[in-house]
């Protein structure tokens, strides 16, 4: 018992002293990493992150296992990335998680 304390005690001190991070520090969130869609908790691949002509910032494609959007959006998937009608769909950053962290804490810097 007094090893687990202390292995408590140490892990403890370490995240209050803000060196233990719930993410890596150099990941980035990529073309090809697999993401949770949180409104629908779905699973996809990022296709596509950039602008697009939906609004400012960044956007990030995503196309999904199965089909969750509908083929009949107003913007043109095919502008920005190929898949499936109704598999792909142009998402904010906030509402995707990569192993848990929110993909607005791992975008590319410009």
């Amino acid at each position: 018992a007094a090893r687990r304390n202390k292995l408590a005690n140490f892990r403890t001190a370490n995240l209050s002293a803000g060196t233990s991070s719930p993410r890596t520090p150099d990941l980035i969130l990529t073309i090809g990493m697999s993401v949770l869609y949180l409104v629908q908790r779905e699973t996809g691949v990022v296709r596509y992150i950039g602008t697009t002509e939906i609004g400012d910032g960044l956007w990030i494609g995503v196309e999904f296992n199965k089909p969750i959007a509908k083929p009949d959006s107003k913007v043109n998937i095919k502008d920005h990335f190929k898949c499936k009608p109704g598999f792909g769909m142009l998402l904010r950053p906030s509402k995707l998680t990569y192993r848990g962290i929110n993909c607005l804490k791992i975008l590319p810097s410009n």
